[in-house]
């Protein structure tokens, strides 16, 4: 018999997941604050390691959305593996948080090629939005509403 509340081995399962989650989330906005920060004595190498970080990030983004719209649409109405949801639901989640740190950075410490960047994952994300799946929608969802 299991208590009123289900399973309270799932229920700290969950619960774990979800702290990790915020974890790297705010692990991922400190370290994009730091980024951001147009210090003068910080090093131009710091500054093109940010950039270049930045742009394989995004770059590995637009790769991992561009493949999961090809792969829904090839597997028809058989679901894509949980592994395969649950990689998309953290690249929409990590750009979220991206958007959030971008638009909070001050102007002129985010070079407009990132802004660029991210907005070539326009059209990727378009292609995601018939994706089955409930899980990528919400995220879709919560996304576009950055």
């Amino acid at each position: 018999m299991h208590p009123i509340g289900g399973n309270p081995f799932r229920n700290n399962i969950d619960s774990a997941r979800r702290l990790r989650e915020e974890f790297s989330k705010i692990c991922f906005e400190t370290l994009l604050k730091y980024s951001f920060i147009n210090d003068q004595s910080s090093s131009n190498d710091n500054l093109v390691i940010t950039r270049l970080a930045l742009g394989s990030m995004l770059s590995r983004c637009k790769e991992i959305l561009q493949k999961y719209a090809h792969d829904e649409r090839l597997h028809g109405k058989c679901p894509l593996p949980r592994p395969r949801t649950a990689e998309m639901i953290s690249v929409l989640k990590a750009l979220g948080t991206l958007i959030g740190a971008l638009k909070r950075a001050p102007k002129d410490s985010v070079e407009m090629n990132i802004w660029h960047q991210l907005i070539a994952l326009y059209p990727c994300l378009v292609e995601c939005t018939t994706s089955p799946s409930p899980q990528i929608c919400n995220a879709l969802n919560r996304l576009t509403k950055k």
